[in-house]
């Protein structure tokens, strides 16, 4: 256990020392746009969606990407430029961004089958992880 939290300090430290920089700089809202697509298109592809699947989770997972936007859009709003943001700061985006992505995951979960619900799973945890390798790299604002 303690050694988990060691780890979890390193990469909130490691966070803290290039956040500010990326969070200051808004992003270019086409490539956002475009990254947004390009993700909805891969999990269309990766679940398999039917049609029907795709006409229902659509609008429940565009609802839950912009209340995710707005999350990232306040926090950086409240970065002066340069300002680093504090521990208790960032683990406070982390549980708002957890809290939505478990919402949207319970949102789907009657669309969805056992099985894509699995897979849905894999590609949150794909998309995690390449956060994460991002941050421990330096890069904070190329794209997953």
């Amino acid at each position: 256990m303690r050694s988990f939290i060691r780890h979890l300090a390193l990469i909130v430290f490691v966070f803290l020392g290039g956040l500010s920089a990326s969070f200051a700089a808004q992003p270019d809202p086409d490539a956002m746009r475009a990254r947004i697509e390009q993700q909805w298109q891969d999990m269309v592809q990766r679940l398999q969606l039917s049609d029907e699947q795709i006409a229902a989770a659509k609008p429940i997972v565009e609802e839950h990407t912009q209340a995710r936007m707005t999350i990232l859009s306040d926090f950086r709003a409240g970065l002066a430029p340069g300002q680093k943001p504090s521990r208790g700061t960032l683990m406070t985006l982390r549980d708002q961004m957890q809290a939505s992505r478990a919402a949207m995951r319970a949102d789907l979960a009657p669309i969805l089958t056992p099985e894509q619900l699995a897979e849905l799973d894999a590609i949150q945890d794909e998309r995690r992880a390449a956060m994460r390798e991002k941050i421990r790299n330096g890069d904070f604002n190329a794209e997953p």
